[in-house]
C-alpha cells in the first residue's frame, strides 16, 4: 500500500506535464518568476539569473554577470559608459539622466569661463566646457568675468563698461602698460602694441622695429610732449606707426615726428600738431629714409623756418594721403622737398604762409606730384608751389586761391612740367596771376586742366627762361 502511495506522488509531482512548470513542458520546476512559486521552481537561483539580481536575460537583463545591470538598476556615470538600466542609453545619453551628472557651460574661447547661457548636464566634461559661468564674450579669450583690462576697446572684465583709455597692450605678451614709452622699452622686436584712446604725457623714441597703433584712429589718441621735447624719434628701421597724434613737441629738426637715416619707415594716419622746429619740420623731419612708405600723414599748425609742416630730404618710396594745413614758415609753409624726393600723390595742401618762397610748397630737387589740391596758401614768391631747384611734375589736382606777390600758384626758379591741373578761374583764380618764371617779366595765368612747360633762369640745359 505504501508503494502504490509513493508512484502517485511521483507522478503528481513531476511526471506529470505542466504541473509546478508554468513555462513549457521541456524545463520543469524552471519559470524564473518569484511572483507564482511552486515546488521545484527555481525563482532567482538557476542559471538563467546567473547575478542574482531578479532579472534574467530572457527578462531583459543586458549583463546577467553584473548584479548592478538590470532594467531595474539606476543608470549611473561611469569611465566605462555602461548601460545599467538596460534601456539601449548608457551615461549622459540615457533620457532619464544618470546619477553622478553635472552642469557645464560652453566655453568656445577656451578661456576657462562659460558663456551666459543655461547649461548642460553630462557625465564627462567635454572639450571647450567649464563649470563657470560668467564670460560676456564666449569669442574672445580675453574676455570674461574678472579679467584684467587691456587696450582692445572690449569689455575685458565683464562688467558691463569699457574702460581702455589710457592703456596700451602688448598683443605678443598680452601684458598692458599706462605708458607708452614703458611698453616700448619692454617690447621685442616685431612685437605689436596697441594704444587706446587718451592723452599720453610723453616724449616717444621708438627704437626697435615694432607696429605702434592706435585703436581708436589718431583723433582720440593723443601724445603731448608739452613742449619739453619732440613727439616721437624714430631709430629703427621696420618701425610701423599708426592712428596717432602727437602735439606740441619742440626740436630743431622734426618736433612732431623725426626719423633719419633709416633703410625703411611706415607711416599710417599719423598727425602732428602745435609742433615747433628751429630749423627744420616743425611737424615732421624725414631725413634719408631708403624707403618710406606713408599712407596718411597730417602735419597741422606747425611752425618752422624752413619746412612748417613737414620736411623730407633725401628719402626714397612715397607719400600718399597727405594733409598739410595751417602751417607757416620762411620757405615751404606746408612743405619742403629737398635733395632727392618721393613720390607724392592723393594730397591738400592748404591755409599755410610762407613769409617767403612756397607758401603750400618749397621744391629744392626732382619730385613727381600727382592728385594733389592747393588751395589757399600765401607766400612773398609761388604762393602754392616754389620751384626753387630741380625738376617739379606735377600731373591732375589743381592750384586754387592762392595768393602771393610774385607768381600767385607757381613761382620757376628751375623747371616745372605741368600735366591736366586746374588753375581756377573767378573767383578759385589764384593773385595776382597763376605763374611767374624768374628772370622773365612776363607772367602767366592758366584755367582748367591745362598743361605746360616753364624754365627759369636756374634751369639746365640752356633753356631759356619762360613757359
Amino acid at each position: 500500500m505504501r508503494s502504490v502511495l509513493f508512484v502517485f506522488v511521483v507522478l503528481a509531482a513531476g511526471c506529470v506535464p505542466g504541473l509546478g512548470d508554468d513555462d513549457d513542458a521541456t524545463s520543469p520546476g524552471d519559470d524564473d518568476d518569484a511572483t507564482t512559486p511552486a515546488p521545484g521552481d527555481d525563482d532567482d537561483t538557476t542559471s538563467d539569473d546567473a547575478d542574482g539580481d531578479g532579472w534574467s536575460v530572457a527578462d531583459g537583463d543586458c549583463d546577467d554577470a553584473d548584479p548592478a545591470v538590470n532594467p531595474d538598476a539606476d543608470e549611473v556615470c561611469d569611465p566605462d559608459d555602461r548601460d545599467e538600466d538596460c534601456d539601449g542609453f548608457a551615461d549622459a545619453q540615457d533620457p532619464e539622466g544618470a546619477l553622478g551628472m553635472f552642469l557645464v557651460y560652453p566655453d568656445g574661447d577656451g578661456d576657462g569661463q562659460g558663456a551666459n547661457v543655461p547649461p548642460f548636464s553630462v557625465c564627462d566634461a567635454p572639450a571647450a566646457t567649464s563649470l563657470e559661468t560668467g564670460d560676456c564674450d564666449d569669442g574672445d579669450a580675453t574676455t570674461w568675468l574678472g579679467a584684467p583690462r587691456r587696450c582692445d576697446l572690449r569689455d575685458n572684465d565683464c562688467d558691463g563698461i569699457v574702460q581702455d583709455n589710457g592703456l596700451v597692450t602688448n598683443l605678443a605678451s598680452g601684458v598692458t602698460f599706462g605708458s607708452i614709452q614703458e611698453a616700448i622699452d619692454a617690447a621685442f622686436a616685431t612685437n605689436t602694441l596697441h594704444v587706446c584712446p587718451g592723452t599720453y604725457p610723453e616724449s616717444l623714441v621708438v627704437d626697435k622695429p615694432l607696429t605702434l597703433l592706435g585703436v581708436a584712429g589718431w583723433p582720440v589718441t593723443i601724445i603731448d610732449a608739452n613742449g619739453l621735447g619732440r613727439g616721437v624719434e624714430i631709430t629703427a628701421s621696420g618701425a610701423f606707426l599708426g592712428e596717432l597724434q602727437f602735439i606740441n613737441g619742440v626740436a630743431d629738426e622734426g618736433a612732431g615726428l623725426y626719423a633719419s637715416g633709416l633703410a625703411s619707415l611706415s607711416i599710417n594716419e599719423v598727425a602732428v600738431v602745435s609742433g615747433v622746429a628751429s630749423l627744420r619740420g616743425g611737424g615732421a623731419y624725414l631725413e634719408e629714409i631708403g624707403t618710406l612708405n606713408v599712407a596718411g600723414i597730417r602735419p597741422l599748425d606747425n611752425l618752422a623756418p624752413e619746412g612748417g609742416g613737414l620736411a623730407v630730404v633725401d628719402c626714397g618710396g612715397s607719400i600718399i594721403d597727405f594733409v598739410s594745413r595751417a602751417n607757416q614758415a620762411t620757405t615751404g609753409a606746408g612743405l619742403l622737398l629737398d635733395v632727392a624726393a618721393p613720390y607724392l600723390s592723393d594730397g591738400l595742401v592748404e591755409s599755410n604762409v610762407a613769409t617767403g618762397s612756397g607758401g603750400g610748397a618749397a621744391v629744392l630737387t626732382d619730385v613727381l606730384v600727382e592728385d594733389t589740391d592747393l588751395f589757399e596758401n600765401e607766400a612773398a614768391e609761388g604762393g602754392a608751389w616754389a620751384v626753387l631747384s630741380g625738376e617739379l611734375s606735377l600731373l591732375n589736382g589743381s592750384a586754387l586761391r592762392n595768393v602771393s606777390a610774385v607768381g600767385g600758384a607757381l613761382h620757376v626758379v628751375d623747371s616745372a612740367t605741368v600735366t591736366n591741373v586746374s588753375w581756377g578761374e573767378g573767383a578759385d583764380d589764384n593773385l595776382p596771376v597763376d605763374v611767374s618764371v624768374s628772370g622773365v617779366p612776363n607772367t602767366w595765368s592758366y584755367g582748367a586742366l591745362e598743361s605746360f612747360s616753364c624754365f627759369g633762369d636756374e634751369a639746365s640745359g640752356g633753356q631759356a627762361p619762360g613757359c
